[in-house]
């Protein structure tokens, strides 16, 4: 019988340890296609609740949060008076984050009105990071959120806001693109996650490079809105105006617990597919959108 229990126990580790055995190439496996963009910013960030998709764009004062459908459909809009760097679920108390750029400082979203989301500034984190445009990823148990600064990585405790470890990478790669490779950051609490010429660069949680994953798109705009959320890597594809969210997985993990989202919603929101919203300024260039995100 302990031979046969102990046995049981090496096949549960072992399968343990596999769940989360990374790719050697990332395969494209969800889409979203949405055309929006207005001189109010760009897309920069994607996040799941468990169930449906919410992208923020930043660039200026005012940022949009977007809410989908698990099929790509867009539920709602909503603008916030915040230059947003990065959305992020939180799935320990269900709440939704926004990391700005103006006040460098983290906020929980509240209500969507007809006006927009009213939010509160986190305690412990009024310009709290290490830079105005760096971006943040949460642990998965929701209780710590990491953001990077040129091969700096710092842990923060969400209750306390302070500064538990810091983390240099080792070897730190030479950024292709100082703005904005210097400030991404995605986490799967295994392990840490950057976008470098067409690869996704995972280190330990110690920093210690492990692996890159190729198969990832490159550019400007596919590196300012990486973003790491439900087990994918998001890039936003301003070509064909296409989220694309990316499995880096051999075997893929199992699904994350989610507390229930806490936020409000419209009653009155639109409905409608995102494919049909019309591509208003998003024929900007590349370079013009490097130029409304950079502002430093």
């Amino acid at each position: 019988m302990k031979n046969g229990l102990g046995l049981l126990t090496l096949l549960i580790l072992a399968s343990a340890a596999s769940a989360s055995e990374l790719a050697d190439a990332a395969t494209l496996e969800k889409t979203i296609s949405d055309s929006f963009f207005e001189t109010n910013g760009i897309f920069l960030s994607m996040t799941n609740d468990g169930t449906d998709d919410w992208s923020l764009s930043g660039g200026f004062n005012v940022s949009t949060v977007t809410r989908y459908h698990p099929d790509g459909n867009l539920l709602e809009r909503w603008d916030i008076t915040q230059d947003g760097r990065t959305i992020a679920y939180n799935p320990e108390n269900g709440r939704i984050y926004v990391k700005d750029y103006i006040t460098n400082s983290l906020y929980a979203l509240d209500c969507g009105t007809d006006t927009g989301f009213t939010y509160e500034l986190v305690p412990g984190f009024g310009n709290r990071f290490q830079y105005n445009q760096s971006k943040i990823a949460f642990s998965p148990d929701g209780l710590y959120l990491y953001d990077h600064y040129k091969g700096t990585v710092r842990k923060y405790e969400l209750a306390t806001g302070n500064i538990m470890e810091t983390i240099t990478l080792d070897p730190e790669f030479t950024f292709s693109l100082d703005h904005p490779e210097n400030y991404q950051i995605g986490t799967d609490g295994e392990r840490l996650f950057f976008i470098h010429e067409g690869m996704v660069k995972a280190y330990a949680m110690n920093g210690t490079h492990i692996k890159d994953i190729t198969g990832m798109p490159t550019g400007f705009l596919a590196i300012w809105s990486f973003s790491g959320t439900d087990n994918l890597i998001w890039t936003y594809n301003d070509d064909t105006l296409v989220w694309e969210g990316y499995g880096i997985y051999a075997i893929p993990p199992e699904p994350a617990g989610h507390a229930q989202l806490q936020i409000c919603t419209q009653t009155n929101a639109p409905m409608f597919p995102a494919a049909g919203l019309p591509i208003g300024i998003m024929a900007a260039t590349l370079a013009g959108a490097y130029g409304i995100a950079r502002k430093q």
